[in-house]
């Protein structure tokens, strides 16, 4: 029983070593795309929305 185990995760082990460049690298990618997005458009948005905070509390 112990022995099947052991075969069996070292063949996940072999199985997801070989797998995980083709997951991992463009799960990085997007993961990285995306915060990069989220921080231009963070750069984009927040001036507009200083600016509209700030004459609120001029006003």
């Amino acid at each position: 029983m112990v022995a099947v185990a052991a075969a069996v995760t070292d063949a996940l082990l072999v199985f997801f070593r070989q797998l995980a460049p083709f997951v991992v690298l463009p799960a990085l990618g997007i993961f990285i795309i995306h915060g990069t997005v989220r921080q231009a458009v963070g750069f984009i948005v927040m001036p507009e929305r200083d600016q509209a905070l700030m004459s609120l509390t001029v006003i």
